[in-house]
């Protein structure tokens, strides 16, 4: 490599330590928040999931909480001043329980009453916003204060969902105490359905999420929504525990006998636990069908994934009919147009009230979760069925994508085709000013593609030709240099070509570490931790020094360790630095979370093939 090409590696290199600092800095200020910020409420996601109340009925434990909220509220116009004040500090440590009975109390025909109230809110607003997490308590300050149901509901999504400011199922606790104490049914009934359809992508985490779910609302009673939902957090429970059990007899068995596991590994699943997810199968289905469960624009998101999580629990189960009618049930839903009203206009810029944007939604989802099979045909619903221009561009862009990932280079560059149609037509060239800049990275994405499907033929010489065209322009596809590099090896004039673009492009990445302090905090860690894993998959593709690639990688897991992509760079820097060993573990890894990734097995073949060669 030239001289500033290694350079570039070392600033890179210092540059990584000082985020690795900064990224264990934001971990440690988000773990530790101060005792002094902690709400008075006890909706906060700090207080423990499993501090259950009392077992009795939900419906009556509500009602008994809304009185007591009444009679205090009546305290506030006592004529005494000390039972005025020891009912407003009642009331403020209440918190979130008080908030619906304190948004009408603010009007009461008492004025002290109604100052007093106001003023409560205020300081409880307060308290919210104070706090570190500013995000998730913004959402659940605007849960309370809100009088729009439908607001309500965008906001129970968000709380939920990893898309938005909730990534690691930091609403749950907020979640549970909705579906178990909120006074609207139809809330309720929506919160129940994001416990439900909307836990987070990774699987640790999805664990955690089903595990608390069943633990705090074990205690259901007689509450239909509840005893559903634990029904359905439970069964996830039990199947997802017999699949580890599965995974660790396989990983056990392959050391003994030297034949690797393969993912996905079968699981052996009793009748009594098949009779118990028919039973669930038809109870979700009941809850579907009745329309006070479907209270918030009928055919959303969450009714569509709820269809998914199910179809999840089937899949388990080995009950492959069932799963195939859930999964046709997903893709024949149809949203309920009420003009511009959406749940997810409050917390979405998106243009989101279109015909088929809950779709669009469903399969970015589900390839999140690597689902790609699954989303693949949402995205092809939109692309058939959608007249709305930037949908199409958006179903044909995750589509060509998703195809990536299952190796299917050739039918992926017809997607791209179809995205340059759309961006080069007059009706975008009318409403966006960037037709250019989409088409130029759409177009190397697609030579890219070309290129890949020319190796595969072992067409060396077209294979470069696509390559030194995709890299003849501003937008240096990191993909594109990796594959370059790997077909330079007896080509030296071609390799001395991938040069001064690799440095030029690690120069880049540089500046954006740099400017990555200009991100506001919320986001700056994982905006670095983004970075520094494409630095260190570039460093590994084209034979990058393997120390400044393993300090980068390990610096963005500690922002998230179990992501599947950041974790193939990981096991492609093992290889660059020939720890062949770590390389197929942490692959192996990989694919167990994400077994339908054809990218992924072909990585992981590789490893093993290296591996036994060296043995």
């Amino acid at each position: 490599m030239f001289r500033s090409l290694w350079f570039g590696i070392l600033i890179l290199l210092l540059t990584a330590v000082a985020v690795g600092k900064e990224i264990a800095t934001v971990n440690d200020s988000s773990a530790n928040t101060p005792a002094e910020n902690t709400p008075v409420n006890n909706t906060s996601s700090n207080d423990s999931p499993t501090d259950k109340p009392a077992k009795n009925d939900s419906a009556a434990n509500n009602v008994s909480a809304n009185e007591e909220v009444r009679r205090l509220i009546q305290k506030l116009g006592d004529a005494s001043y000390v039972v005025r004040q020891r009912a407003e500090l009642q009331l403020l440590r209440m918190g979130v329980d008080a908030f619906a009975e304190l948004q009408r109390a603010k009007n009461d025909k008492d004025i002290e009453i109604a100052h007093r109230a106001e003023r409560l809110l205020a300081q409880i607003e307060n308290l919210f916003l104070a706090l570190e997490d500013r995000s998730l308590y913004y959402w659940i300050a605007q849960y309370a204060f809100s009088t729009d149901n439908m607001e309500k509901a965008g906001i129970l999504w968000s709380l939920a969902r990893p898309y938005y400011d909730a990534p690691n199922g930091e609403g749950l606790p907020t979640l549970c105490r909705i579906v178990r104490f909120d006074t609207e049914y139809s809330l309720r009934a929506e919160a129940a359905k994001c416990l439900m359809a909307l836990p987070p992508s990774i699987p640790s985490k999805q664990r955690k999420w089903f595990r608390t779910i069943r633990d705090t609302l074990s205690d259901s009673g007689n509450d239909y929504l509840l005893q559903l939902v634990v029904e359905f957090a439970g069964l996830r429970c039990e199947l997802d525990d017999l699949k580890d059990a599965a995974e660790k007899k396989s990983q056990h068995d392959a050391k003994q006998t030297k034949i690797p596991v393969e993912y996905p590994v079968p699981l052996k699943v009793d009748n009594s636990i098949r009779g118990r997810v028919l039973r669930l199968t038809d109870r979700v289905a009941e809850f579907q069908s009745k329309p006070e469960n479907n209270a918030f624009q009928s055919g959303n998101m969450n009714d569509i994934l709820l269809f998914y999580a199910l179809a999840e629990i089937q899949d388990l189960a080995g009950l492959t009919a069932e799963r195939d009618r859930s999964i046709q049930a997903a893709l024949a839903v149809r949203t309920e147009q009420l003009g511009n009203r959406h749940p997810l206009n409050s917390i979405s810029g998106e243009d989101v009230a279109q015909p088929f944007y809950d779709h669009i939604a469903v399969g970015r989802i589900l390839k999140e979760r690597f689902r790609l099979k699954w989303a693949i045909p949402h995205f092809q619903l939109v692309c058939e069925e959608s007249t709305n221009l930037l949908l199409k561009i958006d179903a044909n862009s995750n589509l060509a994508k998703t195809l990536i990932f299952l190796c299917n280079y050739s039918e992926a560059t017809h997607y791209h085709d179809k995205i340059l149609e759309l961006v080069n037509s007059n009706e975008y060239s009318k409403r966006f000013n960037n037709s250019r800049q989409v088409s130029i990275m759409c177009r190397v994405e697609k030579l890219l593609c070309l290129a890949r499907v020319a190796a595969e033929k072992e067409d060396w010489s077209g294979a470069k030709e696509f390559i030194r065209q995709g890299l003849d322009n501003e937008f240096l596809e990191i993909d594109l240099l990796i594959l370059g590099y790997q077909l330079s090896d007896f080509d030296p004039i071609f390799r001395e070509e991938l040069k001064s673009k690799i440095a030029k492009s690690l120069s880049k990445m540089e500046q954006n570490l740099y400017q990555s302090r200009a991100v506001e905090p919320e986001r700056q860690a994982w905006y670095v931790a983004k970075i520094c894993n494409e630095v260190a998959w570039l460093l590994a593709g084209t034979g990058g020094d393997y120390i400044p690639a393993l300090t980068l990688i390990e610096s963005a897991l500690k922002v998230e360790p179990e992501d599947c992509g950041w974790l193939d760079t990981l096991a492609h820097v093992y290889f660059l630095g020939k720890k062949y060993d770590k390389a197929v573990e942490t692959q192996e890894n990989v694919l167990r979370m994400a077994p339908e990734c054809t990218l992924f097995r072909q990585s992981l073949e590789r490893f093993r093939k290296k591996l036994q060669n060296q043995e």
